[in-house]
């Protein structure tokens, strides 16, 4: 109500002529000062979207011992044998930078990054899935009370992200300056031509004057123009050259149940475990992260008591 001189309620016209017969109303059209409020509000509110996202059943599939092995191979080991498993509740957290990209002309987008707050996985193929969901199932309401596990923190979850959208953004300003790369050859070729043509017009002139102090005036002016070309050149490539400035939008947060599975494996006469997770929403196992340098690891090995994939 603050933001509207104290009113709780207000008539909106979108027609000039409507809201000229009505002095109650407030005409709403670019610029005008109730437009502006709401959009300032809008932009200050919602930021933190919380889902909870449904599914069908909470249990394993029947051939969940083949999609483990085709999931992960252990090194010189007896396949594994499933010895329990337990339903958890993960957190993923997809944080949407705001990418605003100048050159000749300013483009905008959002970039979404989803983070598995339990794991620090970053996985976008549940990403697709979950813009899929949203789309035609409401995801306001918790559908079930589960225990969930430890998360990660906020500013690590936010390294990761930013790390995964790095190479994104990257990719996006080479794709812009290849497109942008005709255009600044064009510009160019019509910079190297006028300039070249004017140095040739004035050295014309110097070959045919006698007077020196015109002749000294005109090789002031040749060096004058390149200098000026040099400048004019510099200044194309600054105007078509891809700047981004990327800013954090907004978060979403959602809630998904995943089936936790632990994994009795045999190495020579010893035995270990380890864990894995069955994901609900792709309905598939995910790329277990290798314990030491935290990658997905399609592949482990067992050395010296410790899990990896290889890594040094």
């Amino acid at each position: 109500a603050e933001r509207f001189n104290g009113k709780n309620m207000l008539l909106l016209a979108f027609d000039y002529e409507v809201a000229q017969e009505n002095e109650s109303c407030e005409f709403v059209t670019f610029g005008s000062d109730i437009l502006d409020e709401v959009t300032k509000l809008a932009l200050s509110r919602g930021q933190t979207i919380e889902c909870f996202i449904p599914v069908e059943r909470l249990e394993l599939p029947s051939k969940i011992e083949e999609m483990i092995q085709e999931a992960v191979y252990f090194v010189k080991c007896r396949p594994p044998e499933l010895k329990k498993h337990f339903i958890t509740e993960h957190c993923y957290y997809r944080f949407n930078f705001h990418c605003a990209y100048h050159c000749d002309e300013k483009q905008e987008d959002i970039l979404p990054v989803l983070v598995d707050m339990n794991t620090g996985r970053q996985d976008d193929e549940v990403q697709q899935l979950l813009f899929e969901v949203e789309k035609v199932v409401p995801l306001h309401k918790r559908q079930y009370i589960l225990p969930s596990i430890p998360m990660i923190d906020d500013k690590d979850a936010y390294a990761l992200a930013c790390a995964a959208a790095k190479p994104k953004i990257t990719e996006a300003m080479k794709k812009m300056n290849r497109s942008m790369a005709v255009l600044q050859n064009q510009e160019m070729s019509k910079v190297a031509r006028f300039y070249q043509n004017t140095i040739n017009d004035l050295e014309r002139r110097l070959s045919r004057s006698q007077d020196l102090n015109r002749m000294e005036r005109l090789k002031k002016q040749i060096d004058a123009a390149k200098i000026d070309e040099k400048r004019r050149k510099l200044d194309v490539k600054e105007k078509f050259s891809v700047d981004a400035v990327v800013s954090l939008d907004s978060i979403v947060v959602y809630r998904l149940p995943n089936i936790h599975i632990i994994l009795e494996i045999q190495h020579k006469d010893k035995f270990f475990e380890f864990e894995v997770i069955f994901n609900n929403l792709s309905r598939k196992i995910e790329t277990p992260l290798c314990p030491k340098c935290g990658r997905p690891a399609v592949q482990l090995i067992r050395d010296k008591d410790m899990i990896h994939c290889g890594c040094k």
